[in-house]
């Protein structure tokens, strides 16, 4: 099996773990970088040893099914067995063992020795005694005193506990952390994720007088809060508005009824939506027709929160708002995977979650009950393209936009909006001729490429910077990549690539958000067929 750098890192990770410590590690990484295969690779690993039984857990059957299916590929023989109620299979002699956790809590006694309890969504994993997760870990260490646990997340961390190795737990170290900025930053340069554009919205849900029970959002009182029809017909008039050149979509309601609500009022407006929920049986129909392309957009609450594997959702709107820093990351985790028919993902964030719980590669980490919090994180939005950026930004992560700081930064970009009053209007323009020239931004100095596209009487503005850091080459590589498809070479500068942009395609019409304030934004190129070059 052929492992990326940093997949291989979590397996040597592990390992090395055990060689010097006696403990239970974590492996975090962001959904969407391959835990599956990490987990089949130190299985892999595991099996060079005679005897060895191990049992990986987790909560949903979808995620049983992919983890078997991903070591199979990698492994065809692997002697594996699958433990579920809902696959209907339970298979307790088998060396390796895929289980429900909700099965397994109510039959562990039919194993017998186990080496190695691999959790999979570690975060799940509740320091209460009486929980599903520790009544299997206390039956399975009867048996063997020196069983190992291994957890796999794409959060470290949960709500009335704070960090999983905090003292309590049943984790103690963390062997590889995967979810820091620059890890994810590294993600993104090697495009195995797509950064996910958080947007402020125009529209808010109002959930001023929604109370907290036990560190979250009353569940009835947060539902009839959000599931107001005049409410969700305009926050999806401006989501279908925003998301209309999108493939996927992905909506988290507030509830039942309103994910069924959400749902309805799309199917109205033209696009076809499913719904799925705890009490919907059609979960896996819906779910096949939303992947095979006959459904645009799916809504759900608390189903598709983890356990769902389709890389081309590039479009999500939060109407769920919480309290929670890991379903908050967790939700937004569903469109990080990589597609070609994708770049990034959109999150409309009706929901504020961005201001209360941060950004996902540094969001606001839980603490354990009794200690102060930090508050509402601090965000900043650019008044050029709306997006959230972290406080500490000096340029806009998204379109490169200089930010001028202020001291009290956090109450002006509460104000600030990301369109003015409407839903954004996308329009098409003819390019009469293109020209290619250096900028340099006045407030910040930084060197990039200005392209100028006349439309007739039009004029539109659009900035590639090779030199902008690895999320900025990115988008440049992008852009090189289709206006010279041809050629293998790419530039390694922004002076390079002005040296050679005689040899571009020439652009045959942009796609522009015309209402998008201060200015007009290209939203996309299209580009003539090369004649004789």
């Amino acid at each position: 099996m052929l492992l990326r750098p940093y997949q291989q890192q979590a397996v040597d990770a592990l390992v090395n773990y055990f060689m010097a410590k006696k403990g239970n590690p974590l492996i975090l990484a962001p959904t969407g970088v391959g835990k599956s295969v990490m987990i089949a690779a130190f299985i892999q690993y595991i099996m060079r040893y005679p005897n060895q039984r191990v049992i990986i857990a987790t909560h949903v059957k979808e995620l049983i099914v992919q983890n078997n299916a991903k070591l199979k590929a990698c492994w065809p023989s692997a002697p594996t067995g699958i433990f579920s109620a809902g696959l209907k299979s339970r298979d307790t002699f088998a060396p390796i063992t895929f289980a429900g956790i909700g099965t397994l809590a109510k039959s562990v006694d039919q194993f017998g020795h186990i080496d190695i309890l691999i959790i999979d969504e570690a975060h799940l994993v509740s320091p209460n005694e009486n929980t599903q997760y520790m009544e299997v870990i206390k039956k399975l260490t009867l048996r063997n005193p020196v069983i190992k646990v291994v957890g796999f997340s794409a959060t470290g961390y949960r709500k009335g506990q704070g960090k999983l190795i905090d003292e309590g737990g049943i984790f103690t170290d963390e062997a590889l952390d995967l979810c820091t900025p620059e890890w994810f930053k590294h993600f993104f340069a090697n495009n195995w994720l797509v950064p996910p554009i958080p947007k402020r919205m125009n529209t808010k849900l109002d959930i001023d007088r929604v109370g907290i029970t036990a560190g979250e959002f009353n569940a009835g009182q947060l539902q009839a809060a959000c599931d107001v029809q005049e409410t969700t017909q305009r926050a999806l008039e401006e989501f279908c508005g925003l998301a209309a050149d999108r493939r996927a979509w992905l909506l988290f309601c507030s509830g039942i009824d309103h994910a069924e609500h959400t749902a309805e009022i799309l199917n109205l407006m033209g696009i076809p939506t499913g719904c799925v929920h705890s009490k919907r049986k059609d979960r896996s129909k819906v779910l096949a027709a939303w992947i095979a392309g006959e459904l645009r957009a799916v809504t759900n609450n608390d189903c598709l929160t983890t356990g769902i594997d389709f890389p081309a959702i590039d479009a999500i709107a939060m109407l769920r708002p919480t309290m929670s820093t890991s379903l908050w990351v967790q939700m937004v985790g569903r469109g990080l995977r990589p597609s070609e028919s994708k770049t990034n993902c959109l999150v409309a964030d009706f929901a504020r979650n961005t201001e209360r719980l941060g950004p996902i590669d540094d969001p606001c980490i839980p603490r354990k009950p009794g200690l102060k919090t930090k508050g509402e994180m601090p965000v900043k939005i650019c008044d050029a393209c709306g997006g959230y950026n972290h406080t500490r930004a000096p340029v806009c992560v998204y379109c490169g936009e200089a930010f001028t700081f202020e001291n009290k930064l956090k109450e002006v970009a509460a104000t600030t909006e990301l369109i003015s009053g409407q839903p954004p209007i996308v329009e098409v323009f003819i390019v009469d001729r293109v020209i290619y020239g250096r900028h340099t931004a006045k407030s910040s100095g930084n060197e990039m490429i200005k392209i100028s596209y006349f439309c007739d009487m039009k004029l539109f503005i659009d900035w590639v910077n090779f030199d902008g850091g690895s999320y900025g080459k990115k988008l440049a590589l992008e852009w090189w990549r289709k206006a010279c498809p041809d050629s293998k070479w790419e530039p390694a500068n922004n002076e390079e690539a002005l040296q050679y942009v005689q040899y571009l395609k020439k652009p045959a019409s942009v796609r522009v958000w015309v209402n998008n304030r201060p200015y007009p934004k290209v939203l996309g190129v299209t580009m003539e067929e090369l004649q004789g070059v």
